[in-house]
């Protein structure tokens, strides 16, 4: 018999090695969690010096684990890394950025927000703005609307920023409109995409405030998707006059549009032959 051998080994490395299995790494996170804090150390290591997968569980479980563990603090410094530099990499990696972002709103301080707001700025991935989006803080609905000219991240932004139109309507208004200084120069791609964003996001309101009576100025704009929405708003909200103006800018519109906005302009045409609301009546 061998008397040198421990009768009750350290069983963290095996259960460490486990984890990064798909079989068994389930169970394992949740046998390291029951090892309390003495866990966190080798979980850490896992994390923030482990390589990236392309089968990113494993790395996820960890970051469950630590959460659970109370390890706020190795989950900020995991988000404050820099991205990595390979793109199949990051890519393969924002699933377990999202999971570290979503965990970290279980504290919703001050220091995690601006964690939060830093990561989005290196790398605006869904599951950050997800969680910023869950502070509901004023100070980040510019990053929000930023986050609208990315594909991937704008749905998670227009539903974080739906919290914010009551309260924060004036950034969302002010950011509809073009702020090109030179009217020769071409308007981006994203800039578009953001505004079209925000025009419809405005519009999906019930009761357009009063302060979207600023939009009236996009009735003309030369983009058709942005000027069918702002007639919406001024048919659904604004004044006598507004709603003659979308009237007349909706009827030029029509003979001319394209299929996908066709149907939507006619059902607007229509609504003109309804009286304004009375309490929008001026």
């Amino acid at each position: 018999m061998d008397r040198t051998a421990s009768p009750n080994p350290d069983p963290i490395p095996e259960l460490m090695r486990q984890l990064d299995t798909l079989v068994d790494g389930e169970s394992a996170s949740a046998k390291l969690a029951a090892s309390g804090p003495r866990a966190i150390g080798p979980l850490a290591n896992f994390l923030l010096h482990g390589r990236a997968r392309s089968v990113p569980q494993p790395r996820c479980w960890a970051v469950r684990t630590l959460a659970g563990l109370g390890a706020k603090d190795v989950l900020i410094e995991y988000l404050e890394q820099e991205p990595a530099g390979d793109p199949v990499v990051r890519l393969h990696e924002e699933a377990v950025q999202r999971e570290a972002a979503l965990a970290l709103t279980s504290w919703p301080t001050d220091d995690v927000f601006v964690v939060l707001m830093g990561a989005a700025q290196r790398q605006a991935i869904p599951g950050v703005i997800e969680a910023i989006g869950r502070f509901n803080r004023r100070e980040a609905v510019p990053m929000l609307l930023k986050a609208l000219e990315d594909d991937c991240c704008r749905p998670w932004a227009e539903a974080a920023l739906e919290a914010h139109l009551a309260r924060d309507h004036d950034l969302i208004v002010q950011s509809a409109f073009d702020r090109r200084t030179d009217v020769a120069q071409q308007e981006e791609r994203p800039s578009l995409r953001r505004r079209r964003a925000v025009l419809r996001l405005l519009r999906s309101q019930a009761e357009p405030s009063d302060v979207v009576h600023g939009l009236a100025p996009l009735i003309d704009s030369a983009d058709l998707e942005i000027a069918v929405d702002a007639c919406a708003i001024a048919l659904a909200g604004g004044t006598t006059e507004e709603r003659a103006r979308a009237g007349r800018r909706l009827t030029a519109i029509e003979p001319n549009a394209a299929w996908d906005l066709y149907a939507d302009v006619k059902a607007l045409l229509r609504r003109l032959d309804a009286p304004p609301p009375e309490t929008r009546a001026r």
